[in-house]
C-alpha cells in the first residue's frame, strides 16, 4: 500500500528559518509532520489530545498544541499550507546570573 494519498496536499512551510515543502495526507497531524516527515523530535507525542502541552510548538507567533492541528485545518491557498513553525524553545536555560 503506498504512503501518497490520492487527495495529498503540499505543505510548504518555514521551519526554523528554513523554506521545506511536503506532499502529504490532508488527515497529518501536524505533530506526525514534524516528526515522521522532518525529523523534528523537540515536539513530544504525549495524550494525543492536547491536553499534557508535549506537543506544543510555536506557529505564527502562537503557542500551539501541534496534535491537533491536521493538515485541512491550516490556512491554504488553492494547493499548498503555508506557516510559519517554530519549535518551542527549551523551558530549562542557563540561569548564571552574577
Amino acid at each position: 500500500m503506498s504512503s501518497t494519498h490520492e487527495n495529498a496536499v503540499t505543505v510548504q512551510l518555514t521551519v526554523d528559518g528554513k523554506d521545506t515543502a511536503q506532499k502529504v495526507a490532508p488527515d497529518l497531524t501536524l505533530l506526525q509532520l514534524l516528526r515522521d516527515h522532518l525529523g523534528l523530535m523537540g515536539a513530544k507525542d504525549g495524550c494525543g489530545q492536547g491536553l499534557c502541552g508535549a506537543c506544543t510548538i510555536i506557529m505564527d507567533g502562537k503557542a500551539t498544541r501541534a496534535c491537533l492541528v491536521r493538515m485541512t485545518d491550516l490556512p491554504m491557498t488553492p494547493d499548498h499550507i503555508l506557516i510559519a513553525i517554530r519549535e518551542k524553545e527549551s523551558a530549562v536555560r542557563d540561569s548564571s546570573e552574577g
